[in-house]
């Protein structure tokens, strides 16, 4: 649709894509002008006709408006096709309205704006700043270009709002005169409340402010007159005197005791930081991030995504933006993600508690993500003022950074902090992309740094010691560098000291290679060993590594730093100058010098930190140790290089860091391969490691939400357990998957024998220790239940029962996990209370233990409860928190499993273009994930994670507010009902009766599979409506009689991916059908009722979501999830 802007206040505008259009004859122009006055409010066809003709209507007025109506129509839509609906001139309820924004109309953005601002000022948590309140206003009055409806100047209906439209805007006037004031500003106010004086002099609120100002630039004479003035006019006009504000304002001028109406201490002007960065170089951006945290400042966490290409300049205008808000008393903190692999888990948080506290970084990094989100938290909290934490290269985070960062942002939602997360979006990965979903709430900008302008390029170049570059060359090197601040200022030199621009390099890797291939050689060698060391290092360690005295280190981090390929950081910390430096020395190195480097570095470090049993170490010791004996591991050291890897790996888990754990395991299997640990003369201790380690990889992929690996490597574990023999191996590999079940993540479609028949034997196993039984028993279930669901019963109680007395709270979670799958798929979400009694136990006994990814299922469980109860408030709180506590493994599904909800929400509004313009963005940014095959079949209970089915679903409850009729989407349902006949058979019987095609219909229904549970309720509407059409009375009644149970609640909202209205509604169209009238009007009632409460919840919601949302200057970056 076209973007429309309408200007009344003034002379009438019409803009129409930036381009201003004739807006048509004086009565064309006279019901536009209506309808603005209204409001956006329905304004009836006869007041509008007696309005346009002063109520002395023509014969033919209503033919006349219909035809006004359509140029108008035709002037904003000149592009609706012939009959679809009309979306700005709607038609509601016998009248016409204007279907517009606020900010598409002046006078509506005016009032908007204005009546935010005075709910602000009553407000004293919310009270602007007068400068904040300048700001307000003075957009308020830039919505002015004229008189108030000044097109419409002697038309009766419009002389009463544009004298209401015109007080308003001598309010705001004097609003914004009174702020000038606080901010001692006297002469502005004079300049600007004079000439509006002088034509109101009876405003006394108008007349105090400027006999105010007027006092206070020494005028006391002038002053006195403008209150005598004002008072003379009340009394000629109006036989009144002025009230106490302004008689107290002329006693105080008599008597020299003026006050102000706030302190007016003068403000102090601080000089301004040296700029890292040019203004016409990242100017806007940093503007943007500022003003991000000017929000931030007023009280509620702000969120900004900085990306741009390695060189791209992330941190120079991070550090930038620190020191500005540094300089006003910010408290700012740096957190790094290492981009090294195996770093230890969360490290970057780690590092901001360590600027927050000044505590032991090491310390800081062996507590789980839980605790160090807390720590975080709390620290901000007691912060004297605004808090800024900048994240940096968040592309490389692991999930329990991810983690930390979504529970860090939803606990300091109401505390003044902005946290500047930057990343290469290129190489942001799946866990970023749904973090950056989880946390749009609180996204108040997403930047992307796409290389400076030519102002700035020169900017760089000189600063690189190319004083004399010409316009030519700036072009040439903003050409070949793409405006790269990295590459500019490293090819500035290249030119600087070779005079040409002859066979400059391709790319900035070629460039600093040749620039480290210039230095000494001993220099080189201190950067080969840096860049095997990892992330940063120090003198003494770079000392003992190198054989080198702390001088000779010393002087050759000065010829490093000289060339800026190193730098120094507080502390003594030493770390190259950008990243790409590092890796061009790094993989500069040849692979097997490079293997004996890292093996080096191990030996150095292990004999340094002298523990005399790797199981002693922790935090960021046994992380380093491990990740250089994995990548100088040979086939002589790998046994030695498992002890650390297995520690690493292990501390991982034990901090609940388990998807982190992935690539310490795949570490793990990699060195007992090397080891020959799996070979054919491997002994058993050997496989039974090499089997451990597989289980230990399974629960890590499965937590990481990386099922299908988890699956195949699953089948490698059992494979194993097969050549080892016996019970144990068995069941240890058919139960290594005890993760925290969402329904739409499971990934096995049918029981599998390798499975099963382990763990047949282990529940027979009498002597079997109570921890593997439980884990036996609720593997039994999520392979069972859908095939014996008595059987999957007894273990889920049986499960719980062995679990509760042990105070295992991890336990005891995967047991009730276990009880709430059996009620979902004895009943899907229509068991509402059964599931509600469960996920509120499994959320006490998860909260209490602090086992977030529990908490994050037990909220998802009560979400979904509270849509079949048809709760929408409980609903949204309950999604958001789900989101909150959810590991990258979880977010994933459960983002997956949200995403339809804002859908319904459209719908339950009755919002459907909103709803529709929702689906169809969805559908082509791909949110509702990758489709499977068309002839991939799935099983109901997996059907969020088939996107083509999730689309068709939304697509079907489309149609039914519209109407209800699926011809449209007859072929798509043939489609799907030939796959998965469970889900789609009923709908496309529908389809088919709405195409005529009754035959092809009742053959359809006659092959339908019955309808069980979780979509027996959608189904049986759908059901309904076919009985319906066909007169079939016998279905009718047993449709109604099995309904009326759920009568109260909306059909399709508990499977949280439809929506067929009311129960109610359905249920009065059966009662009629069977000649029941006063059931049927009784059922008409109930769903009226429910749906005016329902949308009255949307309304709150929705506002209050408006109050949270910070304001958004637009999508500059950060890659969509996808």
């Amino acid at each position: 649709m076209a973007v429309t802007r309408i200007g009344v206040l003034g002379p009438l505008q019409i803009t129409i894509d930036g381009q201003r259009v004739p807006p048509g004859a004086p009565m064309q122009c006279a019901v536009l002008g209506r309808l603005v006055a209204a409001g956006g409010r329905v304004v009836p066809t006869d007041r509008l006709i007696d309005d346009l003709w002063n109520g002395d209507p023509p014969a033919k007025a209503t033919a006349a408006l219909q035809v006004y109506i359509h140029n108008l129509r035709r002037l904003f839509e000149p592009d609706r096709p012939r009959r679809a609906r009309a979306r700005v001139i709607v038609s509601e309820s016998h009248g016409y309205a204007l279907n517009l924004e606020p900010a598409q109309v002046d006078a509506w953005e005016f009032e908007q704006l204005l009546h935010g601002h005075e709910a602000a000022l009553r407000d004293p948590a919310l009270r602007p700043d007068p400068l904040e309140q300048i700001r307000v206003l003075d957009a308020a009055l830039a919505c002015w270009h004229g008189t108030a409806l000044e097109t419409f100047l002697g038309m009766p209906w419009a002389a009463q709002e544009a004298a209401r439209l015109t007080a308003l805007r001598l309010t705001a006037l004097e609003l914004r005169a009174r702020a000038a004031l606080e901010l001692n500003r006297p002469a502005e106010v004079v300049l600007a409340l004079r000439p509006v004086f002088e034509e109101h002099p009876g405003r006394e609120e108008c007349a105090r402010l400027l006999a105010l100002a007027q006092y206070r630039l020494g005028q006391s004479l002038d002053a006195l007159t403008t209150v005598r003035r004002c008072r003379e006019f009340l009394n000629g006009e109006f036989g009144v005197d002025p009230g106490p504000a302004l008689r107290d304002t002329e006693t105080a001028i008599l008597t020299h005791k003026v006050g102000t109406d706030t302190p007016t201490a003068p403000i102090t002007v601080r000089a301004a930081h040296p700029d890292p960065l040019p203004d016409s170089g990242y100017a806007e951006q940093r503007a943007a991030v500022l003003a991000a945290a000017e929000a931030a400042a007023l009280g509620s966490v702000r969120l900004v995504w900085l990306s741009g290409e390695a060189g791209a300049g992330k941190s120079t205008l991070a550090t930038a933006v620190a020191a500005q808000l540094a300089e006003r008393d910010w408290a700012t903190v740096f957190g790094r993600c290492p981009e090294v692999e195996d770093a230890p888990p969360a490290w970057a948080w780690a590092e901001v508690l360590v600027e927050l506290t000044a505590a032991d970084p090491d310390a800081c990094a062996a507590v789980d993500a839980f605790t160090l989100a807390r720590r975080v938290v709390r620290h901000c909290r007691a912060a004297a003022g605004p808090v800024l934490i900048v994240l940096e290269d968040v592309h490389g985070a692991d999930t329990a950074t991810l983690q930390v960062l979504r529970q860090v942002v939803h606990w300091l939602r109401d505390r003044p902090v902005l946290i500047i997360a930057t990343l290469r979006g290129t190489e942001a990965g799946a866990g970023v992309r749904d973090t950056a979903a989880a946390l749009a709430l609180f996204t108040a900008d997403r930047i992307e740094l796409d290389g400076l302008d030519l102002n700035g390029t020169r900017w760089a170049a000189v600063a690189a010691g190319l004083v004399d570059a010409d316009d030519q060359l700036v072009a040439l090197l903003r050409r070949r560098t793409g405006g790269n601040p990295l590459f500019v200022r490293e090819l500035a030199k290249l030119v600087a000291t070779q005079g040409t621009t002859d066979a400059l390099p391709d790319t900035v890797r070629d460039l600093l290679g040749r620039r480290v291939a210039q230095l000494p050689a001993a220099v080189v060698d201190l950067l080969e060993l840096m860049s095997v060391w990892g992330e940063d290092c120090d003198v003494p360690t770079l000392a003992t590594a190198a054989g080198l005295t702390p001088d000779q280190i010393i002087d050759r981090v000065a010829a490093a730093e000289q060339a800026r390929l190193l730098r120094t950081e507080r502390g003594g910390r030493i770390r190259f100058d950008h990243a790409l430096i590092r890796e061009t020395v790094y993989y500069g190195i040849p692979v097997l010098r490079r293997l004996r480097m890292h093996w080096a570095v191990f030996e150095s470090l292990s004999a340094r930190i002298c523990v005399p049993d790797c199981s002693a170490l922790t935090g960021r010791d046994a992380e380093t140790l491990a990740h250089h004996a994995a990548l100088g591991a040979t086939v002589e050291t790998a046994e030695r290089a498992l002890l650390f890897g297995r520690t690493a790996a292990r501390l991982c888990v034990e901090r609940r860091m388990r998807a982190d754990a992935v690539r310490r395991w795949q570490s793990v299997l990699t060195l007992h391969e090397m080891a020959g640990h799996d070979g054919a003369a491997a002994t058993d201790e050997q496989l039974s490691a090499v089997l451990e380690a597989r289980c230990e990889l399974v629960t890590a992929l499965a937590y990481d939400g990386r099922h299908e690996q988890a699956r195949d490597v699953r089948e490698q574990a059992l494979d194993l357990a097969d050549r080892l023999g016996g019970v144990e191996p068995l069941v240890r590999a058919a139960t290594c998957w005890p993760t925290p079940l969402i329904w739409s993540a499971r990934d096995w479609h049918t029981a599998d024998p390798r499975v099963l028949e382990p763990l047949r034997i282990a529940r027979a196993d009498t002597g079997l220790p109570v921890r593997e039984r439980i884990l036996v028993l609720v593997t039994t279930v999520f392979h069972t239940a859908l095939t014996d669901l008595g059987d999957a019963r007894a273990a889920a109680d049986a499960a719980v029962a062995l679990a509760e007395p042990l105070g295992d709270a991890d336990l005891l979670c995967t047991a009730v996990n276990a009880q709430a799958f059996i009620a979902f798929v004895r009943g899907g979400f229509l068991r509402a209370d059964e599931l509600k009694s469960l996920a509120t136990r499994l959320l006490l006994v998860a909260a209490a233990a602090e086992l977030t990814e529990f908490q994050a299922l037990a909220r998802y469980l009560l979400f979904r409860a509270a849509l079949a109860d048809a709760d929408l408030a409980t609903a949204a709180e309950h999604a958001g928190r789900a989101a909150e506590f959810a590991t990258d493994g979880q977010l994933r599904h459960l983002l997956d499993a949200l995403v339809p909800f804002e859908f319904l929400l459209e719908l339950v509004r009755g919002d459907i273009e909103s709803a529709e313009r929702m689906l169809g963005d969805w559908h082509h940014e791909g949110v509702l994930g990758p489709a499977p095959l068309a002839t991939q079949a799935l099983p109901v209970d997996d059907v969020t994670r088939d996107a083509e089915a999730l689309h068709i679903g939304l697509l079907l409850a489309l149609a039914w507010v519209r109407g209800g009729d699926f011809s449209a989407l007859a072929g798509a349902l043939g489609e799907r009902a030939a796959v998965a006949p469970e889900l789609f058979s009923y709908g496309y019987a529908l389809a088919l009766l709405h195409c005529g095609d009754t035959a092809h219909a009742r053959r359809v229904l006659a092959a339908a599979p019955p309808v069980g549970p979780p979509f027996w309720a959608t189904f049986s509407i759908i059901r309904s409506r076919i009985a319906l059409f066909l007169g079939d009375t016998d279905v009718v009644r047993e449709l109604y009689t099995a309904l009326l149970p759920l009568a109260g609640t909306i059909g399709g909202l508990e499977t949280g991916a439809s929506y067929l209205g009311p129960m109610d509604a359905v249920l009065a169209e059966l009662a009629a059908a069977l000649g029941d009238t006063d059931r049927a009007a009784a059922h008409r009632d109930d769903a009226e009722r429910l749906m005016a409460r329902l949308r009255e919840e949307v309304a709150a919601l929705r506002a209050d979501l408006a109050h949270r949302t910070p304001p958004r200057p637009g999508v500059r970056g950060m890659p969509s999830r996808r």
